[in-house]
């Protein structure tokens, strides 16, 4: 598979995004996501682990009212959610595979290997980064790749985990310690101890594009193993171990780019064709009484 080294100025202007602290301190090795349909949100608590808490809303998640927890063994450091699924790395610590998993029971629906060479450790803070999914409201990313030799990938899925895309690039000669993804990009910090933001990646091309924005109002020495964006409500939050939970809100602009478009779920397209049939039988009815 072709690597693209072609590397160009994507926002040439160095910015700051704010964030602000959230009133609780996270676990060690927290990450999480929200899910955009059903507006819960997901936290994990360690990078492998066997129960991930929920959230009914933002609201609750950012003053850390817990509604309950999922039950799911051997998951990752990454994870996404999209209408009452989570998708995340099972089968253990070295493990490339990603599963679509019951937000509500734990059960595994569907799981599949991911290709592209990713590696056990991506990031620099290692926590067997091997397979990291993240999520922009419209389509599923992992993220992964061999750190040693900078040679990255990352593969796209839709939400019913069909792999339609793989793109492979390099990163020149540059760390990664933790990604998020925005309409279509995803977004790679220099390293795990650092809040600065260098490299944009296309997911449909793969081609590494320079950017310079740095995390302002961590307020600590970064440690981050948590990153996740929020695109139902255009957030980012960042979460550094076992210290400061941050959020920064109308992420999009601020990256310069276009926020994310949340597709209509396959439920409520199911709704909306069973409220069209109602309607039409009633007009029926209606037309064969007169």
């Amino acid at each position: 598979m072709a690597v693209l080294p072609v590397l160009f100025a994507a926002h040439a202007q160095a910015a700051s995004i704010t964030t602000s602290a959230l009133p609780f301190a996270p676990a060690s090795y927290t990450s999480m996501a929200v899910d955009p349909v059903t507006g819960k949100v997901y936290q994990t608590t360690t990078y492998s682990g066997s129960s991930i808490l929920a959230y009914a809303n933002t609201n609750r998640y950012d003053s850390r009212a817990s509604n309950g927890s999922v039950a799911v063994a051997n998951f990752g450091p990454y994870l996404a959610a999209y209408d009452g699924s989570l998708y995340l790395r099972t089968g253990g610590t070295s493990s490339t595979v990603i599963s679509k998993v019951s937000a509500t029971t734990g059960a595994i629906q569907k799981s599949v290997g991911v290709t592209g060479g990713m590696s056990s450790e991506t990031f620099n803070w290692g926590g067997w980064s091997a397979v990291n999914p993240m999520s922009d409201g419209s389509k599923l990313y992992v993220v992964g790749g061999v750190a040693a030799n900078n040679q990255w990938s990352i593969a796209t899925f839709d939400y019913a985990l069909n792999q339609t895309k793989t793109v492979s690039f390099d990163l020149l000669n540059s760390t990664a310690g933790y990604a998020f993804a925005v309409n279509g990009y995803v977004f790679f910090g220099d390293s795990y101890n650092s809040a600065h933001i260098s490299r944009r990646v296309d997911a449909a091309t793969g081609a590494v594009q320079v950017v310079d924005f740095t995390l302002a109002g961590l307020q600590q020495t970064p440690y981050i193993t948590g990153i996740s964006y929020d695109s139902l409500h255009d957030s980012l939050y960042v979460a550094n171990n076992g210290g400061v939970l941050s959020k920064a809100t109308g992420i999009a602009a601020q990256l310069g780019v276009q926020r994310s478009a949340v597709p209509e779920p396959a439920s409520m397209a199911l709704f909306g064709l069973g409220l069209a049939a109602l309607a039409m039988t009633r007009r029926r009815q209606g037309a064969a009484s007169k």
